[in-house]
């Protein structure tokens, strides 16, 4: 339980940055899709 409050503290103190790369990786794997089905 200690582990995941330590966890979940650096997630969301990092979440900003986490976020701006989960959007960034989810256009990338649109492109890619979209690429692979034309």
């Amino acid at each position: 339980m200690v582990t995941f409050s330590i966890s979940l503290f650096l997630f969301l103190s990092s979440s900003k940055e986490l976020f701006m790369m989960m959007e960034f990786f989810g256009i990338a794997q649109k492109l890619y899709v979209c690429n692979n089905i034309n």
